[in-house]
């Protein structure tokens, strides 16, 4: 065995580091090269930017690359010498080393992988945490989700505790994050109204509305009224615009007009704002406290809430009912519901409320909890905390019941591994989205991992971007759909099995085509490939892990 430690005999002649400054870790497995030998007993070794003067025990070639383990002790550092090897993506090299650690450090040889994983893409490797990985990798039969996910926290510098494992684990389960999300429903719902505090109460509440049916239309314009009238939330307000059909130069904050409307055509529907007279405060502050009771009605009499939506959008409409809900509620009356009513509307209407709606689920998630936990705590102020996470982490808190602590457990583990997968780099920001969608009684998951640079004032920017969607549909099943834009022309490629689905898609690809032009994007082409078997969740992870190839750095 060669070792190498440093000597204090060249420092007037050459940059050296010692122990203490170097970046890295006793006990580190690294790659360097003998940059110079003057004697058969010292050398210059350089281990990535970092010169090391060194005094050798056995010969070393000039100019020869070595994968080594670092000893550091005060300012002493020795090198063990592993494997000899031409480059560091070296395989018979890399090969070498991965059996002489395996070996020297008593691990399984289902440590191999991850080994050489870590050789390859030149990572710290250390034994104490390959072998608490190892442990991990080896604790269930999933190896091949638990390799990606130590992987992960590897090449994004996370904490290598097993709260992070476990939670970059549980966003890769086949499970359905929707069929999680009911199955808690139900057996929230099950308990004995005297064993439910407020935080179960606020929790069923929460899920029900999160996979209620997207194409309830009622439910989504209520949703879309209390954004706009309680948080004044702009595109919520041009989506009812966009459905109700009322003067475009009409804003969000033309509430004297809002008043006039409802005082001469809701009376009918009792509606609020009865008064003659009104100034713009009191016509918001009567339909903020409106909204408010809507809400509580919602909950006790959803007959009475919905015609009171429809009374509110009737009024606004000079008295009738937006032509675009007009069929809707003509076919409800009749009985005549479509399966997706919401996709009944024409293309625009349905496209905004379909928005609106996913972007609220995104909301509802509760991914922000931490940072707006830090804003309310700078500002000494109490938080409102009603989305998923923070309501999770509260109930897991006050219940005892051990089947109900597992499921809150498991979602709490799958949400933060969402977060963790949302990682800033430099200039490239990657963003990823795993959240319940319901279409009629089909009830499936959306997936989406958006990668592409940043602006200067840090937004990101939607024309240089790698955007890969993953979907599993009632009647099309597995879908994959994996969009790259460079200066807004965009490429898309679609992977599924289902047959003659080319043709469906070389149907479509000029209405596709018509509305990204009208939204400042120039479609070059669509490809369609069969999925694999074996792709599913593992292949969409995979390319999750390899994203720091999917966007051309250059631009």
């Amino acid at each position: 065995m060669t070792s190498i430690r440093q000597t204090d005999g060249w420092g007037k002649f050459h940059r050296m580091e010692s122990a203490k400054s170097l970046p890295f870790r006793s006990g580190q497995v690294i790659y360097g090269s003998v940059e110079k030998i003057n004697d058969p007993q010292r050398a210059l070794v350089k281990i990535g930017q970092e010169t090391v003067l060194a005094e050798m025990q056995t010969p070393l070639s000039e100019g020869g690359r070595y994968w080594f383990q670092l000893l550091a002790e005060h300012e002493t550092i020795r090198l063990q010498l592993i494997a000899k090897s031409e480059t560091a993506g070296d395989e018979a090299g890399i090969n070498h080393a991965v059996f002489h650690l395996t070996k020297s450090w008593g691990l399984p040889r289902e440590a191999q992988p991850l080994l050489r994983f870590l050789l390859q893409k030149q990572l710290p490797v250390v034994k104490e945490e390959v072998l608490q990985a190892t442990k991990w990798l080896i604790a269930t039969k999933e190896t091949e989700m638990n390799l990606r996910a130590i992987q992960w926290m590897y090449t994004n510098q996370l904490p290598l505790t097993e709260d992070v494992f476990q939670a970059i684990k549980a966003v890769q389960q086949p499970d359905l994050l929707s069929n999680q999300l009911l199955k808690l429903q139900d057996l929230l719902a099950s308990m004995p109204d005297d064993q439910k505090p407020d935080a179960i109460r606020t929790l069923l509440t929460t899920l029900q509305r999160m996979t209620s049916r997207m194409d309830d239309i009622d439910q989504t314009l209520f949703s879309l009224l209390k954004d706009w009238i309680q948080q004044g939330d702009r595109e919520a307000y041009r989506a009812l615009q966009k459905v109700g059909g009322w003067p475009q130069e009409v804003t969000e904050n033309s509430w004297s007009w809002f008043a006039k409307q409802i005082q001469i055509h809701g009376k009918t529907f009792s509606l609020p704002l009865s008064s003659a007279v009104l100034e713009e405060h009191d016509a918001k502050k009567q339909l903020s406290d409106w909204i408010a009771q809507l809400q509580h009605d919602w909950q006790t009499n959803r007959s009475k809430a919905s015609e009171q939506v429809r009374a509110f959008m009737t009024a606004l409409n000079g008295g009738e009912l937006p032509s675009r809900l007009s069929d809707f509620y003509e076919a409800y009356l009749k009985g005549e519901l479509p399966d997706q009513p919401l996709l009944s509307l024409d293309d625009e209407a349905a496209s905004v409320m379909i928005a609106h709606h996913m972007k609220k689920i995104g909301q509802w998630l509760g991914l922000n909890y931490e940072a707006e936990l830090k804003k309310w705590m700078k500002a000494d102020s109490p938080g409102h905390f009603d989305e998923l996470k923070p309501l999770l982490l509260r109930v897991y808190d006050e219940v005892q019941l051990p089947a109900l602590k597992e499921q809150l457990e498991a979602l709490i583990h799958r949400l933060t591994g969402q977060q963790l997968l949302s990682q800033s780099q430099g200039p490239i920001q990657q963003l990823f989205w795993q959240f319940p969608l319901r279409f009629a009684d089909h009830v499936t998951d959306v997936i989406v991992r958006w990668q592409g640079r940043k602006k200067r004032n840090g937004e990101i920017d939607p024309h240089y971007c790698h955007i890969l969607f993953y979907l599993q549909l009632e009647r099309l099943k597995e879908t994959i759909v994996d969009v790259r834009i460079q200066n807004s022309i965009l490429h898309v490629t679609l992977w599924n099995h289902t047959p003659q689905i080319e043709q469906l898609v070389s149907r479509m690809q000029p209405l596709l085509k018509e509305r990204l032009e009208a939204c400042g994007y120039v479609l070059s082409g669509i490809k369609v490939a069969a999925a694999e078997q074996q792709q599913k969740n593992d292949w969409l992870f995979s390319r999750i892990l390899m994203s720091h190839s999917g966007v051309d750095y250059r631009v």
